[in-house]
């Protein structure tokens, strides 16, 4: 038996969320902090990105890596962390019996990790090779790219792993008043999804705040983006294809025509029947993937088009990009929004079988609007949208003449796309 969400927030801030679920055998304990790239100074890029990672390297009763990770293996587990321009989240998704112990677990690492000198030192080189690795990845590369100049000069242009330099010049000290000031009870939001076996939801709340005992923090956000987009970037690389990411701002998380925006996405190319994926891919061969997608913060979004082809086709496929964000404010068709909203609603459904995702859902919504919402309350908003909301999202967002390109790819693929973006 499912049962709608519940919030309790304890006398230092903390927001635990509940959401039993007595229909898995599997429970999800998801921990989000409001940390992230867009709080970091330029000389600390990268840092929420790099604390990710020492939680991961021992605490007083786990004195390593290898004890966590031998602890969580034992309970067949599956764990990660995730770090954004706005949040850094943690989860481990187990079976019912184990929740007691993975609170444990989890809890020790993000109040009582050690950030040994040692540690320190090691995950420096292990975090530069990650970055090195993106950077390497021209598929990767490219989505930073295209940050970068759509936010540029903004903390949302910054890259999320940082830079080589600014990881080498990381200490124990700048860790340790990075966690102070970001990981604080004020800041942290927990969410419980599943079966939680032998336990009731009033012990899992008194066990959760006991256990994640995080001070306060008087830290303030940064003040409102100053948005001025360059047109073009481009990273000169030998490769086979050039990937590329064309778009524009969007709108926030909270924004009330989010979700008409990510029906227009939908419709675009948010699925194999969509218009850039039937035109690109089915029809001229042009790309194998090619998608359109949406980015949603706290006061800002993003909605672009991504995919790679052949380096001398890449004006051609532009070209096409853009004829399709100008045809479809001409020709949208009824048909189209109901279909997208079936696509939507059906693909929704499915990821709320996990109990992770539905943990996800619950906190962004939290996190970004304050709120709560249950599954059934999406599903009836996302088919209240009108064919015109979504005609005004397209007309809104999909402006041709004040499009931002991101490249990686050969310099020939630059002298293509200059007659397309005035740069």
């Amino acid at each position: 038996m499912v049962i709608s969400p519940h919030l309790h927030k304890t006398k230092k801030g903390l927001q635990i969320v509940l959401a039993p679920d007595n229909s898995t055998e599997a429970v999800a304990l998801l921990i989000v902090t409001r940390a992230g790239s867009r709080f970091e100074s330029d000389d600390l890029a990268g840092m929420s990105h790099f604390l990710e990672h020492m939680y991961f390297t021992g605490t007083t009763r786990r004195p390593s890596s290898n004890a966590i990770a031998k602890e969580i293996d034992a309970l067949g587990a599956e764990f990660n962390a995730h770090p954004s321009e706005e949040t850094v989240s943690y989860h481990i998704k187990s079976a019912s019996e184990h929740l007691e112990k993975t609170i444990d677990i989890f809890s020790d690492m993000l109040v009582n990790s050690r950030f040994d000198l040692k540690d320190i030192k090691k995950e420096k080189k292990v975090v530069v090779e990650e970055v090195k690795l993106h950077q390497d990845m021209p598929t990767s590369e490219v989505f930073d790219l295209f940050s970068e100049a759509l936010f540029a000069g903004t903390p949302l242009g910054k890259r999320v792993g940082g830079t080589i330099k600014t990881v080498g010049n990381f200490n124990r000290e700048k860790l340790l008043e990075n966690k102070k000031l970001l990981y604080s009870s004020n800041r942290t939001y927990i969410c419980v999804s599943g079966n939680f076996g032998k336990l009731s939801p009033g012990e899992v709340v008194k066990m959760v705040e006991s256990k994640f005992d995080f001070s306060t923090s008087d830290f303030k956000d940064q003040q409102k983006l100053k948005l001025s987009a360059k047109k073009f970037h481009h990273q000169t690389k030998d490769t086979n294809q050039t990937n590329f990411v064309i778009g524009n701002f969007g709108p926030s998380y909270s924004a009330k025509d989010r979700l008409a925006t990510r029906l227009l996405t939908i419709i675009l190319g948010g699925a194999m029947s969509s218009r850039l994926f039937q035109e690109i891919r089915e029809k001229r061969g042009l790309a194998y993937d090619i998608r359109t997608s949406g980015q949603f913060f706290s006061d800002i979004g993003a909605i672009y088009t991504s995919g790679g082809v052949a380096n001398n086709k890449v004006g051609e496929t532009l070209l096409e990009v853009i004829n399709q964000y100008q045809k479809i404010k001409k020709d949208l068709s009824r048909e189209e929004v109901e279909a997208a909203k079936s696509f939507m609603i059906g693909q929704t459904k499915i990821a709320f079988e996990d109990s992770l995702n539905l943990a996800e859902f619950y906190l962004n919504n939290l996190i970004f609007t304050g709120n709560i919402k249950t599954k059934e309350e999406v599903f009836a908003e996302v088919e209240s949208i009108t064919f015109d909301q979504v005609l005004s999202a397209a007309k809104k967002y999909l402006d041709e003449n004040n499009l931002t390109l991101a490249l990686v790819g050969p310099e020939a693929a630059e002298k293509q796309v200059k007659r397309i973006i005035k740069t």
